[in-house]
């Protein structure tokens, strides 16, 4: 292995299967109590801030985010063999996931001047990629593994969707409407249209090999729907096979996650409705 290898290897390095990290054990808690930490320090702080330091705020969590995504893409492209590495990306880690969209989308939030698109953007933070980073750490389930590296990262970066997503509702409560709502769902709405033609390309291009999957928003027609509740339906609508059903299935998915961001704005809305 040459000093690149090296480097990287470091970040493949397993634990045991007894000690993989479980629901609400000491790791889980941990970052909870982090988050709660670094959430509530931002909004005591928020009397005192300003717009550069919410952007100076988001810019530093996409720094951390994005880090750690290239050292996860690199580091889960590696297989050692008898002290020799060989190459194979795994496409489904590709990051075009909920979960994934602040990387792409943060920068915009940073550098971009105030705008409508800019709205836009801060509110499908709001209301969709806080949601996803809530998920995960309400139900890690399935995200924690062997792999140290992969458990450290899944939690930093979910759990920084959801401290720039409530410190956005907070530092915007006054613009935050049902308007500056929909401005958010128009952007996943787009999301899930980029996600779909993403499946399409991926699948249709014969990279894949036979035990690797591309399921971005988990909506691929080819490959099935593993979400709780939606995915039942993708079975029973026959959409692997049917392109109505594939189109009724897609549209329940949409109208789901829109459901959980409107619930999301209610509820950041109870305060100011009360005042009202």
């Amino acid at each position: 292995m040459n000093n690149f290898e090296k480097f990287f290897s470091f970040f493949t390095i397993n634990c045991e299967q007894s000690d993989i990290p479980t629901l609400f054990g000491w790791f889980h808690i941990m970052f909870i109590l982090i988050v709660l930490g670094i959430t509530l320090f931002l909004y005591i702080f928020k009397k005192n801030a300003n717009e550069k330091f919410y952007r100076l705020t988001v810019f530093i969590w996409w720094i951390i985010m994005f880090s750690l995504e290239i050292i996860k893409q690199i580091s889960r492209s590696m297989e050692i063999v008898n002290d020799q590495v060989v190459w194979k990306y795994l496409w489904y880690s590709f990051p075009f996931q909920l979960c994934s969209m602040p990387l792409y989308l943060f920068p915009f939030i940073v550098f971009l001047k105030d705008s409508k698109f800019r709205d836009s953007l801060v509110s499908f933070c709001c209301f969709f990629a806080m949601f996803g980073g809530i998920t995960v750490f309400a139900y890690p389930g399935q995200v924690f593994v062997r792999n140290v590296f992969l458990d450290i990262q899944t939690m930093i970066h979910h759990g920084g969707q959801i401290i720039v997503g409530i410190y956005s509702l907070v530092y915007y409560k006054d613009r935050i409407n049902f308007n500056y709502f929909i401005k958010g769902t128009i952007v996943f709405i787009v999301t899930c249209l980029i996600a779909f033609a993403l499946n399409e390309i991926v699948y249709n291009a014969n990279v894949l090999s036979a035990d690797d999957q591309f399921n971005m928003f988990y909506i691929s027609r080819h490959f099935g729907c593993s979400l709780p509740l939606v995915g039942m339906l993708f079975p029973l609508l026959k959409a692997g096979e049917s392109v109505v059903g594939y189109i009724i299935f897609l549209l329940i998915y949409i109208l789901g996650f829109t459901l959980i961001g409107f619930i999301v704005f209610e509820l950041s809305n109870i305060k100011k409705n009360k005042t009202c």
